[in-house]
C-alpha cells in the first residue's frame, strides 16, 4: 500500500463529514431555540418552546393547552419563518405536547 501525507483512509472522511454534518445541525438548532422568540414571538415563547427534532419534526413543549391550540393555528407560519431561517434543519411539520412548565437546558 502506497503512504501519502495527504491520503484519507475512507472512515476518517466519512467520520468527519458526520461529525460536521451533525455539528451544523446542532449548531442550527441552538441557534433557532435562541432565537425562538422572533420566531414565535415574545408572548407564545413565554409559554412554549422547542425540545427537540426528531426525523423532521419539531418538537414544542408548552405550559398548557391553550398555549397548544394557538401554535397548531399558527403552525404554518412558523414552519415557514423556520423554513426561511433555518433551512439547514429541515423541519417539515410541528408537533406540539403540554410539559411541566419546567425549562430544562437540554
Amino acid at each position: 500500500m502506497i503512504e501519502n501525507e495527504n491520503f484519507i483512509h475512507a472512515g476518517e472522511l466519512i467520520r468527519r463529514l458526520i461529525e460536521e454534518l451533525v455539528s451544523n445541525e446542532k449548531r442550527e438548532y441552538s441557534r433557532m431555540s435562541v432565537g425562538w422568540d422572533e420566531i414565535a414571538g415574545t408572548e407564545v415563547a413565554m409559554h412554549v418552546f422547542p425540545r427537540d427534532i426528531e426525523n423532521n419534526v419539531l418538537l414544542l413543549e408548552t405550559d398548557h393547552p391553550g398555549w397548544s391550540q394557538r401554535i397548531l393555528m399558527m403552525q404554518g407560519s412558523l414552519l415557514k419563518k423556520i423554513k426561511n431561517k433555518y433551512p439547514q434543519l429541515k423541519i417539515k411539520k410541528i408537533k406540539v405536547f403540554i410539559g411541566d412548565g419546567r425549562r430544562s437546558s437540554t
